[in-house]
């Protein structure tokens, strides 16, 4: 069962009592996507908690938060708080123990719970290892590995150019289901944590001029396989960037415990990003009704 915390409502009379120099909320412009510029310039977030810096520059929905910053912008904003602030104020309530980072943890494997098999891999995750039989048409095999951001691992994908030669057999492949049933326990990265957070995607795909049937003009950026595609069709295939915007279902105070939990992994030495650029798609609350504020 997903936990959760309840968000406390902001108020800007409890933010001015805690906050001695505070001023800068009351000075500063009342649109959140300006405030964002005006807390990140010279050092006014200085002796500020995060969480009030965070409760500052969001907008309002009926069930949601939403930011003018993707994961990326969001580290910035994070990193440039903590310059000034090298014994950091997280929030002006202690950290909930109940309030863990938001970890893979299904009871059973996440693509079919009969799946009983179970190994831990190098990183510490545990995956299932349940081991299917594929038996595809006697020919030609033809394997393609791709990045599954789903599961957050590598798969491999099959195909056959038919035989027509008669008698053969079918060619039998095992296929390991690997799917990331945990991984409680090990290290998070900030930027793992901020995308799983987030309620909307983390990466969205643009088209070129925004129409999908028009020409490209970043060729060299596809993938080999997106090249052959547009030799043929001379259609943009898309390009996936990062989401300008991150959408939370509480407020900036409860963002700052996690970011705090984060901090807390390996003595304050937890990596900000992925060793990796690939990023997975998992979300902490995946069943969390989005309700634009507009």
């Amino acid at each position: 069962m997903t936990e959760t915390i309840k968000p406390r409502v902001r108020i800007p009379s409890r933010t001015s009592e805690f906050h001695p120099n505070s001023r800068v909320f009351i000075n500063g412009p009342s649109n959140p996507t300006e405030r964002i510029a005006y807390l990140l310039g010279g050092d006014r977030m200085k002796g500020l908690a995060l969480g009030a810096c965070l409760d500052y520059i969001w907008w309002g929905g009926k069930t949601s938060v939403m930011y003018d910053l993707g994961t990326s912008g969001l580290i910035h904003f994070i990193k440039n708080w903590q310059r000034p602030n090298p014994e950091p104020v997280w929030n002006d309530k202690p950290l909930p123990p109940r309030l863990q980072l938001p970890f893979i943890n299904y009871k059973a494997c996440p693509v079919d719970p009969a799946h009983t098999r179970k190994l831990r891999d190098l990183g510490g995750r545990v995956r299932c290892a349940e081991v299917n039989i594929l038996e595809l048409p006697p020919g030609k095999i033809f394997s393609g590995r791709y990045f599954d951001k789903w599961d957050g691992m590598d798969a491999v994908c099959y195909s056959t150019e038919p035989s027509n030669e008669p008698g053969k057999e079918p060619v039998k492949i095992q296929d390991a289901c690997y799917s990331v049933i945990s991984d409680k326990g090990i290290v998070l990265s900030l930027q793992t944590v901020l995308d799983r957070l987030n309620i909307v995607p983390n990466i969205r795909t643009v088209n070129c001029n925004n129409n999908p049937f028009s020409p490209c003009k970043r060729v060299d950026e596809l993938r080999d396989c997106e090249k052959r595609l547009y030799d043929t069709a001379r259609h943009c295939p898309g390009h996936e960037e990062e989401n300008p915007v991150t959408v939370h279902p509480f407020d900036g105070w409860t963002l700052a415990w996690y970011v705090q939990r984060w901090h807390k992994q390996l003595n304050g030495e937890a990596p900000v990003f992925n060793p990796t650029e690939r990023r997975g798609q998992f979300k902490k609350f995946s069943n969390h009704l989005f309700v634009d504020g507009s």
